[in-house]
């Protein structure tokens, strides 16, 4: 994240600009750019889980398609906001955005463990 700050910023500035259809169309071209961002990520995501079930590091009872599309929500925002924003985050925290993103991430790790 910290080394695609700017795709990070642009991600945010199509989800502000375009966030009705009644307001602002994207072109296609500009629609593609976004979901071929959010796209590739959600299929590492996936690949990733299904690596960790098949081997299992992760637990298998969880919704695959649900969990990606949860994580890939929320980290998308919170990378948007830290984008735009990491010296206000600061302010607020005491920490910078990277750091609260890879303590969430690690959290995700937690959560998704087998237990054995």
């Amino acid at each position: 994240m910290s080394d695609r700050l700017d795709v990070m910023r642009y991600l945010g500035e199509f989800d502000f600009y375009f966030k009705g259809e009644k307001e602002s169309v994207a072109s296609e071209e500009e629609r593609e750019r976004f979901e071929g961002v959010i796209l590739e990520s959600d299929d590492l995501l996936r690949e990733m889980l299904e690596r960790g079930i098949g081997d299992k590091s992760i637990r298998d009872q969880i919704d695959i398609s649900l969990t990606i599309a949860t994580i890939s929500n929320v980290l998308w925002s919170f990378a948007q906001r830290v984008a735009a924003r990491d010296s206000r985050i600061i302010r607020e925290t005491g920490y910078r955005g990277v750091e609260l993103i890879a303590h969430q991430v690690s959290l995700y790790i937690d959560a998704l463990k087998e237990n054995r």
